[in-house]
């Protein structure tokens, strides 16, 4: 609004652009501007009188060239138009350097190092007399540029060493900007005269919220961005007063900021501003007080404070980003003086070479390079120091680290000048070790993965379209019996089998000539070197030559084995299929998966309703219930065969012997059962069962006819045998034999005194005592007994059961005179069975002694002339009345 005021009030070009910089040096507090037009130099601010006088031209201008469309001459042999150009952006913000903006805007915060001549001719210019003079420590200068051309420049000047800064010369080149658009045409007056007209669109060019408005509150003016914040139109805002756009306590702060305007002629506060839709917007507002039409009336500009302090805090958390890259950069940035030595030691160094708490300070930098990289570094850095290139092409150099070992670096040196006038590089590495290992590893790895090329079992061929070979590993002497060399150059088609080679060159040719990187891949018979033919499965990949031509690789596996066992497998399958046990897959819950065609033809389903069917449903007898110990049992032990039924479907149930195994096929667990008819079987079984009852039959009745012989020709022993084979019987299940067992230890104990046929009928029945001559003859039985029963198989070891039962533990028994393990167990339990017997009976040449004495004779040589295990079991079978003796227990 004071712009546009301003233009109205004066007519001179030069009071015009005094008036229209007047506020923002106001607002900004900058000590010195000045204009730069041609020949024409205009101080636009109220400084020393030496610098408000035109000054002339700009130091180092000269005449410069007329525009001839502006009528003003241009700067382009200005020295400081020539830094900009050519120089680029160099230094950095807060440092005494001369930085440069994107616009092409250069400026300083150190004006008395950096404008002393180095940068503006060789004698000092007025610009550093004026900032000596005037005792600024910041300088900038911003190019006033219209329609790419540039008409004039901006001077600024100030007293602060931190006057500038990268965000402050965005809103400097923006006032450059609107001065330019005032400099389009003749003189900045008649520009300035124009911006009337244009006033609006000014005004609401501005982003943030403007409202001018009278000290009682009515608002006599808004800008556009006021409109779109607020909500409502220009019209409805100027019928407002300040206060109705305002919160209760923003009001009262409007209220007491305008009060304090009266004494201070501007000032800042924070208040909410209410949309038309009632939200709150905090904002921060700069009011002054201004002559609007001859009225006082109050400026206020309005910026979002939120968005403020969010960029205020990315500000300060990009600064600690930033830092914190710096300190944790792996990069080295260090600097050393002319002599080498090193004057700044980045943090990196203290990570990446273990020279902690500036442990390189001070000493040279040549003493810490190996010794083989210390002669061309001193050469490259004196010539470095001597020229005058900004940068030099980055180089490699071997640094020694605290732990004694060397790092690799790629190291860039940037040359600067400090304050005190010497000359300093900033080195800028970066460890490069591994890179360096990294190639060192690459070509190793070239030769392994060649090698690795050559030691594959396929067949790795580069061919091109002609099928010509260009490269052959050596997988080619295993598969096709040729070396390598002996392949490449060669059409691999005069490998390729008759009957296949016109299809795979078809094949070959389609491919080619398609978008497909990879082909399918395809069996192919191959000439062996000694004339055999093996199968390959071929592959085809398209590749770029190092040429830029196109190449095919081509892998090629070895399948003659896999389709000589495909033919085998084929030949299993169709035997499973053709044999003739029901083969077939369950899974865990009893369902069919797999059936062959036997299955089918004997049980009289198809294949497609047996899978339908679970086992429960094919075999009556096999329960749900059952089904399911038959599966933990099979999966404890791995196989299990079980007799079966199985039911057609018709309905007719036949018996199977059902052998199957466990597996576990990709996670799944599954039983393969192989069943057989054993409907005859069975009925052979049946008829063997019968033979062998009838048989037993007959065997019983033989035994009982040889033990009744001896007990003809010995009446006083009538039942000895029968009664000995009882107890016998019984002590042997007491001790847990098996049936098989048992039986022939009856008939071992039924035939034991079979031998006494052999001893005369005179010593049988003696009355009286039995002399030495008649007891040897007695003693011979067992002999005699072995003899006659050894030629007939009863099923186990009865004849030799026969001849030991009168053995003894210790030895003393007869007739062998045997001992201990070399008696057979039926033998001892026949020999404890006898003497109980044979005491508790009548015997012709005494009575009988009585049970209990019988019991006490085995329990007396227990352990020395009778089996323990016998003794015991025997005491258990009499204690329990098992065992009547032939005296009723006398």
């Amino acid at each position: 609004m004071l712009f546009t005021e301003e233009v109205h009030q004066r007519s001179r070009s030069e009071d015009a652009a005094r008036a229209a910089v007047a506020f923002v040096k106001q607002q900004s507090g900058c000590d010195c501007i000045r204009l730069h037009l041609g020949h024409e130099t205009i101080c636009l601010s109220d400084c020393d009188s030496r610098c408000s006088a035109p000054v002339g031209v700009m130091p180092g201008v000269g005449d410069g060239e007329c525009n001839l469309k502006t009528g003003i001459a241009e700067p382009r042999h200005n020295s400081v138009f020539v830094s900009m150009d050519d120089r680029g952006a160099v230094g950095e913000e807060g440092r005494a350097n001369l930085a440069q903006t994107p616009r092409g805007s250069v400026w300083t915060n150190d004006a008395l190092a950096l404008l002393s001549g180095r940068h503006f001719g060789e004698s000092p210019s007025n610009t550093y007399a004026h900032c000596a003079i005037q005792g600024h420590a910041s300088a900038a200068f911003i190019p006033l540029e219209c329609d790419e051309e540039r008409v004039g420049l901006l001077e600024l000047r100030d007293r602060r060493s931190d006057f500038f800064s990268s965000r402050s010369m965005e809103a400097w080149e923006g006032l450059a900007a609107r001065l330019t658009r005032g400099l389009a045409r003749h003189t900045l007056a008649q520009r300035l005269r124009r911006t009337e007209r244009r006033y609006y669109s000014v005004l609401d060019g501005v982003g943030d919220p403007l409202v001018v408005s009278l000290v009682g509150g009515k608002i006599l003016e808004v800008n556009a961005a006021a409109c779109e914040i607020l909500g409502y139109s220009r019209d409805e805002l100027l019928s407002f007063a300040v206060v109705d756009i305002c919160s209760r306590e923003g009001a009262r702060r409007v209220s007491q900021a305008w009060d304090e305007l009266k004494g201070s002629g501007q000032v800042v506060y924070e208040i909410d501003l209410l949309a038309k839709d009632g939200r709150r917007l905090p904002v921060e507002t700069v009011s002054r007080m201004v002559d609007w039409e001859g009225d006082t009336a109050v400026l206020s500009i309005s910026r979002d404070l939120a968005e403020r302090r969010r960029l205020t805090e990315q500000a300060i958390e990009s600064e600690r980003r930033l830092r914190k890259l710096f300190e944790q950069s792996s990069d080295l940035v260090d600097v050393v003086n002319s002599e080498g030595v090193f004057v700044f030691q980045s943090p990196s160094s203290a990570v990446v070479l273990g020279y902690e708490d500036g442990g390189m300070l001070g000493r040279s930098a040549f003493d810490l390079m190996h010794p083989d990289d210390v002669g061309r570094m001193t050469e490259r850095y004196r010539t470095f120091v001597a020229g005058t290139p900004v940068c030099a092409e980055p180089v490699q150099v071997r640094i020694m680290a605290r732990d004694g070992s060397y790092r690799v670096f790629e190291a860039r040196e940037r040359k600067v000048e400090g304050t005190d006038g010497q000359v300093y590089l900033v080195i800028n590495s970066r460890d490069v070790t591994e890179q360096v290992h990294l190639h060192e590893r690459l070509a190793q790895s070239e030769a392994y993965y060649r090698d690795m090329v050559n030691g594959s079992w396929d067949l790795i061929t580069v061919v091109g379209k002609d099928l010509v070979c260009n490269f052959q590993n050596a997988a080619s002497r295993i598969i096709l019996g040729y070396a390598p060399e002996e392949l490449i150059g060669r059409d691999l088609s005069e490998l390729i089998h008759p009957e296949d080679v016109d299809q795979s060159r078809e094949r070959f040719s389609r491919f080619a000539l398609s978008s497909r990187e990879r082909s399918s891949p395809v069996e192919t018979r191959f000439r062996h070197k000694d004339g055999s033919w093996r199968v390959l499965e071929v592959r085809v990949h398209k590749s770029q030559d190092p040429r830029g031509g196109v190449s095919f690789i081509v892998n090629a596996t070895d399948v003659t084995e896999r389709k000589r066992m495909e033919d085998w497998l084929r030949l299993a399958e169709l035997s499973v299929e053709r044999a003739a046990d029901f083969i077939h897959w369950v899974d865990a819950h009893g369902r069919i998966i797999f059936a062959n065609e036997s299955a089918c033809r004997r049980d009289g389903y198809s294949r497609e309703e047996l899978l339908q069917l679970n086992i429960v449903d094919l075999s009556p007898d096999v329960t749900p219930e059952l089904w399911a110990s038959y599966w933990k049992e099979l999966k404890a032990s791995g196989s299990l065969t079980v007799a079966s039924v199985h039911r057609t479907k018709s309905g007719e149930d036949y018996p199977v012997e059902v052998s199957v195994n466990y597996l576990v096929q990709g996670g799944e667990e599954y039983s393969i059962g192989f069943s057989r008819d054993i409907t005859e079987r069975v009925a052979a079984e049946r008829k063997l069962r019968e033979s062998q009852t009838h048989l037993s039959i007959l065997v019983d009745g033989v035994v009982h006819a040889l033990g009744s012989l001896a007990e003809r020709r010995d009446p006083y022993t009538a039942g000895h045998q029968q009664r000995v084979a009882d107890l016998s019987y019984a002590m042997g299940k007491e001790m847990g034999l098996e049936d098989d067992r048992l039986r022939g230890l009856r008939i071992a104990a039924l035939l034991h005194d079979i031998g006494k046929v052999g001893v005369p009928i005179e010593i049988l029945s003696k009355p009286g005592a039995i002399s030495e001559a008649e007891m040897e003859i007695v003693r011979w039985h067992p002999e005699v007994g072995y003899e006659i029963l050894k030629d007939i198989d009863f099923g186990g070891p009865v004849a030799e059961t026969v001849r030991q039962h009168h053995e003894r533990l210790d030895g003393s028994g007869y007739p062998s005179g045997i001992y201990g393990e070399e008696i057979l167990l039926e033998a001892r339990i026949i020999a404890v069975a006898d003497v109980v017997e044979a005491m508790s009976s009548h015997r012709p040449n005494r009575a009988s002694l009585g049970l209990q004495k019988a019991l006490a004779e085995i329990q007396t040589g227990k352990g020395m002339l009778y089996d323990s295990r016998c003794v015991d079991a025997c005491l258990k079978v009499v204690t329990q009345g098992l065992f009547p003796s032939a005296d009723n227990g006398t």
